[in-house]
């Protein structure tokens, strides 16, 4: 156990309850994911044999000089003997109804003090050291010696049994990667413990088998979990290696190892349909693995614990399922502190990413979007990097996805060069023209509305839509949309930073270079005054009868045309066709109805692709100018020099 984290055990004083409630248990870095969070915790109990009245009372958090304050509501009261529970969910709107409390602070994993008083009384007082992740510190059997417990015991009796100090994890000889011939991982721990393992993607316990200090790693893909087990000691945390000996790669590789209880188990695995009402993959469940990535030369760029979440639409219901990918402080590092993307580098990790099963996409190129959306890179339109991967799940191969980054706050912090943690809390995010992912909507309903009641040919007018919405990154964005001809519009995302103006995000780029129809350019192509049932044409056609942003709106979409030329698709395709080859006969074989039906109908669709990428840019321009009856002199001023001929 480290020094430091003696020695803030040494100092934690806890005084005796004044009265009969008292801080019973606390979880500052909570990794378990309930309803879509996993917020920290503090646990009271009512000691006597009387319902007690928490009305008026307080619980305070001090931590570095600040102070953090939450008073219990009227009404509120604890039974005899009985428990409640404080979340602290920070910014975060609390539930509109339940029992529980809701504090609008975070508990630091770095301790702080927690005070329970009402008026001048102080009922309770916790002094908390460093605390580690997922485990609880509480009072052993509810009396009087806090320390840490063996598991979180919430609105129930704590265990009897406690620890002061951890057992430090194993060590390996041997790290995980890919290996030609059968290797021997050598295991070692502290002078005491005893090192259990597991292979089959659970967590070992004190009851799985033990290591002797030698591991045989054999041909084929091996998942070793191990963890170090001593008397008087809570046992360490679990480390995992993932070996391929023997195994061919023909792509970068991630590993993801868990529990097969969050996978197939029918009352809580994740990709199984279940017993319920709602399908298992349509829920949001979060849960802990271990996820492992390497690069195309095999070289290991990350390994830590995170959190997994199903993710997608429609696609949830395929066999092959996206999964999200999380960065959680109390499994592991904040973020993902490696960099596999090409045009993001100086970027500090990612606290999110996704593996995209290629969606709707799936049964055609599996590769359309990423396409697409990179190409808009230079534009200063936020979009998804994505990198072709090969995934294994518990040692089993899983098939093809592509990595990509999540549209998130964290994805547009980044983006936007947003550092302040409160502001990146308050970035307004809408999906399509009825979701709010978060924040708020009203500025944006405000500027809509706007735009269908107001001349924007009024300098005043325009002046007040311009201070509000990013026009160059807004028509930029529809730029693309009509020279890929988008159909499956409705997926754009808006978003806001504070103090920014509305802009757009790439999102979903499947529906693009599907044909030579006029697509997304009739569905911009109506009054402000029309409704739409997909996306949020209003500000583009209120700002098209306004000569100098028309004129604007050509210049970008010029500037677009550039991105998309055939020539540069053409290489495009070339790069991804020859990625996706070598893997998609395993591809096919292992998701026989996630996938193209055969190797011969994934090439046909690469050609199809092809085709429609030589000519639909020259298509798409000349569509443009019928619609919008563009001039030969203004074609002349603002196309003339774009090569768009077929390579």
């Amino acid at each position: 156990m480290k020094k430091w984290l003696l020695a803030a055990l040494l100092w934690c004083v806890f005084l005796p309850a004044q009265g009969e409630v008292r801080i019973n248990e606390v979880l500052c870095s909570n990794g378990m994911y309930e309803n879509g969070k996993a917020y920290s915790w503090v646990e009271i109990k009512n000691t006597g044999d009387t319902p007690e009245s928490l009305a008026g009372a307080r619980l305070a958090y001090l931590r570095k000089g600040e102070r953090y304050t939450y008073e219990f509501p009227e009404g509120a009261v604890l039974p005899a003997q009985g428990y409640g529970v404080v979340f602290c969910v920070g910014a975060d709107e609390p539930p509109a109804q339940g029992k529980d409390f809701y504090a609008p602070f975070e508990l630091s994993p770095k301790g702080g003090t927690l005070i329970l008083s009402r008026d001048e009384e102080i009922w309770d007082r916790a002094e908390l050291g460093a605390q580690w992740g997922n485990i609880s510190f509480g009072r052993v059997g509810d009396g009087e010696e806090w320390l840490f417990l063996p598991e979180a015991s919430r609105k129930g009796a704590n265990p009897a049994q406690g620890y002061g100090e951890r057992c430090p994890a194993p060590e390996f000889s041997l790290p995980g990667g890919f290996y030609d011939g059968v290797q021997t991982a050598y295991l070692s721990a502290a002078p005491g413990a005893v090192i259990r393992f597991t292979t089959d993607g659970s967590e070992p316990t004190d009851q799985s088998p033990a290591c002797a200090g030698t591991f045989p790693v054999n041909l084929g893909v091996t998942c070793l979990r191990a963890r170090a087990f001593q008397e008087g000691l809570l046992p360490s945390e679990t480390v995992t290696q993932t070996y391929f000996v023997g195994v061919e790669r023909y792509s970068a590789v991630v590993s993801l190892v868990t529990d097969e209880k969050y996978l197939f188990d029918s009352r809580t695995g994740a990709l199984v349909p279940g017993n319920g009402k709602i399908k298992n993959y349509e829920q949001d469940w979060e849960y802990p693995l271990s996820v492992e990535y390497f690069d195309e030369a095999g070289q290991r760029l990350l390994h830590q614990g995170a959190t997994f979440r199903v993710t997608g639409a429609t696609s949830r219901a395929y066999g092959q399922k996206t999964l999200s990918l999380f960065a959680r402080s109390a499994w592991g590092d904040k973020r993902f502190y490696f960099s596999p993307f090409a045009h993001r580098e100086g970027w500090d990790g990612f606290k999110s990413l996704t593996l995209r099963a290629a969606g709707t996409e799936s049964f055609l190129t599996r590769f359309r979007d990423a396409l697409l959306t990179s190409r808009a890179a230079g534009l200063g339109v936020l979009y998804q990097e994505a990198v072709p991967v090969e995934v294994y799940l518990n040692g089993q191969y899983w098939g093809h996805y592509n990595l990509r980054e999540k549209i998130n706050k964290h994805m547009i912090a980044q983006w936007e060069s947003v550092t302040d943690g409160d502001d990146i809390d308050k970035i307004d995010i809408l999906k399509g023209r009825y979701e709010t992912q978060q924040g708020s909507r009203a500025d944006w309903d405000e500027l809509i509305a706007f735009c269908k009641t107001r001349d924007l040919n009024d300098p005043e007018n325009l002046r007040w839509v311009e201070e509000r919405l990013d026009t160059e990154n807004y028509f930029l964005h529809t730029a693309i949309q009509m020279i890929v001809g988008n159909t499956d519009i409705g997926n754009v995302r808006y978003y806001r930073v504070p103090g920014g103006k509305w802009k757009c995000a790439l999102f979903d780029l499947d529906a693009g270079m599907e044909n030579l129809k006029q697509g997304p350019i009739r569905f911009y192509n109506k009054t402000p005054q029309e409704n739409s049932d997909l996306f949020f044409h209003e500000p583009f056609a209120a700002l098209m009868r306004v000569p100098e942003k028309r004129a604007e709106f050509l210049s970008l979409f010029g500037r677009a045309l550039l991105r998309y030329r055939p020539k540069d698709l053409e290489a495009e395709i070339d790069w991804w066709e020859a990625r996706l080859a070598p893997l998609m006969p395993r591809q096919i074989k292992r998701w026989p109805k996630s996938s193209p039906a055969s190797l011969a109908i994934w090439q046909y669709e690469v050609r199809a692709l092809r085709k429609i990428c030589q000519k639909r840019p020259a298509e798409a321009l000349d569509m443009l100018c019928t619609v919008y009856q563009v001039t030969q002199e203004e074609r002349e001023a603002y196309f003339s020099e774009i090569d768009l001929s077929a390579p």
